[in-house]
């Protein structure tokens, strides 16, 4: 089983700034790549619509936490 790595896009899609995030089996993402899953979402775009491409690795996906319930704890209101 392989490591997953994941990767946060941002662009800008007619002047309209856009991000997400890529789940992918390799270790890197170069622009380029990024680019074709920008255009797999947005088939109808071209490279003069998909400008500013900035790609990050991040450790974990948005909503997921490592944190154990039990160690949760309540603020009082």
């Amino acid at each position: 089983m392989s490591k997953k790595h994941f990767f946060l896009v941002g662009y800008i899609l007619d002047n309209d700034p856009r991000s997400m995030e890529l789940e992918l089996d390799q270790d890197s993402l170069s622009d380029d790549q990024a680019r074709e899953y920008i255009r797999s979402q947005n088939p109808t775009a071209n490279d003069q619509h998909i400008t500013d491409i900035r790609v990050t690795e991040i450790q974990k996906p948005k909503g997921h936490s490592n944190d154990p319930g039990h160690n949760l704890q309540h603020s009082d209101l």
